[in-house]
C-alpha cells in the first residue's frame, strides 16, 4: 500500500517519482565493513530560537521508504558503488590517501556521496534541515550546490563513546537592508553534520529567497578551523588521515552545534 500524508500519495524526494522503496540511510557495505550491530539512540533533540536541530545516534541499519524504485536501483546504487573504494581505505588510519581535486578527482567523488547521505539522513530526523529544492538540484546535477550555497569539510573523530551519529540544523538569515529598504539577501540555511568510526563530514548550505545583490561569504565558527579541512568546492587536494588535531565526544558535538550561531557577513537572524 503507497504510504499516504494528507489524502495524498507520497513521492520520491529526489524526482517526486512513485512507486517508493526502501532505502538504506547507510549503505548495506558500510555496516557489513564495520561491523555494525542495530542501534537508534536519540541524545537530544529540540526546537527554540526559531532553530531546528537534533543529534541522534544512528543505526547502519536506519531506512526509509522515501525514494522510488528507478532511483534506488538506478544512480544511487551507482554512486554507492564508486563511493565505496574510497570511503573504506578512509576508516583505516594506518593508510595514507590522497584525496584529488577537479571534476574527476575523488574529492569531488566523496562530496557527491556525503551530500546524498546527509540528504537521507533527513528522512530518518524529526523535521528536515534541508529545503527540497537542493534534493532537485542534486538530483538534476549529481553534484552538490557550488559554493557560496554549499561547503563541505572533513575531520577527525577518536572513536570513543558516540561512533556513529549525525546533527541537523535549519535556520534563516535576512541580510542587511538597502538604502531603499531592500533586503541584500534573504534564506534558508542548512548545516548538517554526520561522523562514521573516525570520519567526521560537515555540510553547511545556503538556500536563496531573495537572490544577493552582491557577494557575501559564509563566515565558518574560528576556534573549528584548526581542525578541518574544507573540500568542497574540490581543492587542489588533501592527504588523509588529517595532519590536524582529533576531536572527542565532547569536542565533536559542540563542533556539530557550532553552526547556530552561523551567518553570511552582514547578516541577522531570520523566523524559521
Amino acid at each position: 500500500m503507497t504510504t499516504r500524508i494528507s489524502g495524498l500519495p507520497r513521492r520520491c524526494v529526489f524526482c517526486g517519482g512513485q512507486p517508493l522503496t526502501v532505502e538504506d540511510v547507510f549503505p548495506l557495505w558500510l555496516g557489513d565493513y564495520l561491523g555494525r550491530e542495530p542501534a537508534y539512540r536519540v541524545f537530544s533533540a529540540g526546537i527554540g530560537g526559531g532553530q531546528r536541530r537534533g543529534f541522534q545516534g544512528l543505526s547502519m541499519t536506519a531506512r526509509a521508504r522515501r525514494v522510488c524504485r528507478d532511483c534506488n536501483s538506478g544512480w544511487m546504487s551507482s554512486l554507492e558503488s564508486e563511493a565505496s573504494a574510497l570511503i573504506k581505505p578512509l576508516l583505516n588510519e594506518t593508510l595514507a590517501i590522497p584525496l584529488t581535486g577537479g571534476s574527476g578527482g575523488n574529492l569531488t567523488l566523496l562530496a557527491r556521496w556525503a551530500m546524498k547521505t546527509a540528504l537521507m539522513i533527513q528522512c530518518v530526523q524529526r523535521g528536515s534541515a534541508i529545503p527540497p529544492t537542493v534534493y532537485e538540484h542534486f538530483y538534476a546535477t549529481q553534484l552538490p550546490p557550488p559554493s557560496p550555497q554549499c561547503q563541505m569539510f572533513l575531520a577527525r573523530h577518536t572513536k570513543h563513546g558516540i561512533s556513529d551519529g549525525a546533527s541537523s540544523i535549519g535556520w534563516s538569515v535576512k541580510g542587511p537592508p538597502s538604502p531603499a529598504g531592500a533586503l541584500a539577501y534573504e534564506g534558508e540555511m542548512y548545516g548538517v553534520t554526520f561522523w562514521i568510526a573516525n570520519v567526521v563530514l560537515q555540510i553547511i548550505g545556503y538556500v536563496p529567497i531573495v537572490p544577493a545583490a552582491g557577494t557575501f561569504t559564509l563566515n565558518y565558527p574560528s576556534p573549528y578551523w584548526g581542525y578541518v579541512e574544507q573540500f568542497w568546492p574540490a581543492i587542489a587536494g588533501i592527504t588523509w588521515p588529517l595532519s590536524r588535531p582529533v576531536l572527542d565526544d565532547a569536542g565533536l558535538i559542540a563542533f556539530s552545534r557550532a553552526l547556530r550561531g552561523m551567518l553570511p557577513s552582514g547578516a541577522s537572524p531570520g523566523v524559521a
